[in-house]
C-alpha cells in the first residue's frame, strides 16, 4: 500500500554503446554522429526507415507523429533491423526472430492480423505473407518461413543498414580477427584518468556473433550496473534525493524496476 512500480529504461543504449566502440576501434561512426547531432538515439530507426523508403527523414518524422500506419510499419520494420544486424544475425534468422507476439503485430491488406513483424508487409507491399514458403536459405535449413520476407532483409533491408552506417564492416572486421585468431574479444571502457579508452577485461570461447554482441553488450551491461549503483545509493544512504526510500528490485537487461513511494513518484521515476 501507498507504493507504486516504476520500469525506466535506457533509450536505444545498445546502439549508443556500438557507436561509441565503433569510435574507439574504427575510429568513426555515423551512428555516433547522428546520435550526438540529435541527443534522440530513437532516431536511429526513422532515420533508418526513411532511408528504406526513400522518403526525407523529416516527411516520415511528421507521418510517425500523425500515426501513418504505413509510416508506424517502416519504423518498426527498421528498428528490427537496428537492434538484429548489430550481432551478425542473418537474414532468415532476422525473420524468425521477428515473428513472436512479444515483436507486436502487423495488419495485412485484407485486414488479416499477423503476429510480429512481417517485412513482406511492412516494405515490400505483399497482400499476404507466407505465400511462399522456403526451407532452407544460403544452404542452410530452417524451420518454414516466408521467401518474400526472407528475400527482403537479405536483398534491402541488410545492404541498406550496412549503406547507412559505413562503421559497421570495419567493426566486424575488429571482431572477425581478434575471434579467428585467438576466440577471445577484448572488453572495453572508458578510462576517467586518460579520457581514453582501455581493455576491462577479457572474454574468451567466442564465435563471431558471440563477439559482435559482446563488443556492445559488454559495454551496456557495465553502464547498467554502474547506473543501479548510483541509483541504489541514493535509494538508501541519500535522504535529500527523491529516490530516497525507492527500492531497486529487479535490473532486466537495459531496464531498472523499482518499488517506489507513490506521492513522491513523479518525482522520483523522473530521477
Amino acid at each position: 500500500p501507498g507504493t507504486v512500480f516504476c520500469s525506466a529504461d535506457f533509450g536505444a543504449i545498445q546502439l549508443c554503446t556500438l557507436a561509441q566502440v565503433c569510435l574507439w576501434v574504427v575510429g568513426y561512426s555515423k551512428m555516433a554522429e547522428t546520435i550526438n547531432e540529435t541527443g534522440d538515439p530513437g532516431l536511429l530507426h526513422t532515420t533508418f526507415a526513411a532511408q528504406l523508403v526513400g522518403k526525407p527523414v523529416s516527411e516520415v518524422i511528421q507521418l510517425i507523429k500523425a500515426k501513418d500506419p504505413d509510416a508506424k510499419g517502416w519504423r518498426q520494420a527498421a528498428k528490427a533491423g537496428n537492434f538484429g544486424f548489430p550481432g551478425g544475425m542473418g537474414a532468415a534468422k532476422l525473420v524468425l526472430s521477428k515473428r513472436q507476439r512479444s515483436e507486436g503485430r502487423t495488419t495485412g491488406p485484407d485486414g488479416r492480423i499477423y503476429s510480429g513483424i512481417r517485412f513482406c508487409i511492412l516494405l515490400g507491399g505483399a497482400h499476404a505473407c507466407g505465400v511462399e514458403k522456403v526451407i532452407e536459405w544460403n544452404k542452410r535449413p530452417t524451420p518454414p518461413i516466408c521467401k518474400r520476407c526472407v528475400e527482403i532483409v537479405e536483398y534491402d533491408l541488410r545492404p541498406a543498414w550496412f549503406s547507412l552506417f559505413p562503421e559497421i564492416k570495419p567493426y566486424f572486421n575488429w571482431v572477425s580477427i581478434n575471434v579467428e585468431s585467438t576466440g577471445e574479444l577484448p572488453c572495453l571502457g572508458f578510462d576517467p584518468h586518460t579520457g581514453k579508452h582501455r581493455v576491462l577485461r577479457v572474454r574468451g570461447g567466442l564465435d563471431f556473433c558471440s563477439g559482435a554482441n559482446n563488443g556492445f553488450q559488454a559495454l551496456e551491461s557495465d553502464i547498467m550496473k554502474d547506473g543501479l549503483c548510483a541509483v541504489t545509493r541514493e535509494c538508501y544512504t541519500d535522504p535529500s534525493s527523491v529516490l530516497y526510500g525507492t527500492r531497486p528490485l529487479l535490473l532486466n537487461h537495459d531496464d531498472v524496476f523499482s518499488e517506489m513511494p507513490a506521492h513522491v513518484a513523479h518525482l522520483a521515476a523522473y530521477r
